[in-house]
């Protein structure tokens, strides 16, 4: 073996020690990676939290199409067969991280004022906000204060853990999960859930949805108390 070729074989090797090392080993470390992306204003943190990699290249159509029943060409990821339609999975896995980003983003630093769900008639107060813009950088004033399964009573319920399953399989995953993360923002708690899955030993977010924590699929965060996020979610909690 060449000297050339021996240290390219140690830069490989030394590339993959780095990732497993630096990989999410936990559910709970990936919430912990993306929320710090999020401090950060930082989308390349979110984004090295996210399995955008894993699930666009594991994707199965075929399985997903033949569960839900129909297919729908604009929805749904393609068969990752080549490079081509595994960069357009990614880009697309991206873009709905990003776009839940966003509306996370926009409705803290509104302050929860402003329904994102719906558009809006043409209002003053609105337009003059969006003209200021945005400040991502008060965003460092997250601070995460609790992660937790979304009810403790279905961590080991057969049919949420079958269900389970047969998601990890469609985005070639070998384990899916879900959390929900409690939060503060200036003087408010807030609480968003988060679907996870496992490739190999590292953890990464699918996207910043709990269906079990009844969370939104846009991102949007909970408006919450301590004391309502505890009542929500108890079972999730051991009595003093």
């Amino acid at each position: 073996m060449s000297r050339k070729s021996f240290i390219v074989i140690c830069l490989i090797f030394a590339s993959i020690a780095l990732y497993a090392q630096s990989a999410p080993d936990s559910p709970e470390a990936a919430v912990e990676l993306y929320i710090k992306g999020l401090r950060e204003a930082s989308l390349e943190t979110v984004f090295s939290a996210c399995a955008c990699k894993e699930a666009a290249d594991g994707f199965k159509l075929p399985a997903y199409t033949d569960y839900m029943g129909v297919f729908i060409p604009h929805l749904f990821n393609a068969e990752p067969n080549s490079d081509f339609y595994r960069s357009i999975n990614r880009s697309i896995l991206e873009s709905k991280i990003a776009e839940q980003v966003k509306i996370f983003s926009w409705t803290l630093l509104f302050d929860g004022e402003l329904d994102l769900s719906n558009p809006h008639i043409t209002d003053p107060v609105i337009m003059d906000s969006l003209k200021q813009g945005f400040d991502a950088s008060g965003l460092r004033d997250i601070k995460l204060l609790s992660i937790d399964f979304p009810h403790d009573s279905l961590a080991d319920n057969e049919r949420n853990l079958k269900n389970w399953r047969r998601n990890a399989t469609f985005y070639g995953a070998e384990e899916y999960t879900e959390r929900v993360a409690l939060f503060s923002f200036r003087d408010a708690q807030w609480y968003s859930g988060f679907t996870l899955v496992r490739y190999g030993s590292a953890w990464k977010v699918l996207a910043m949805v709990s269906t079990l924590g009844n969370t939104s699929a846009f991102g949007e965060p909970c408006r919450t108390t301590v004391d309502s996020y505890l009542s929500a979610f108890k079972d999730a909690f051991p009595e003093d």
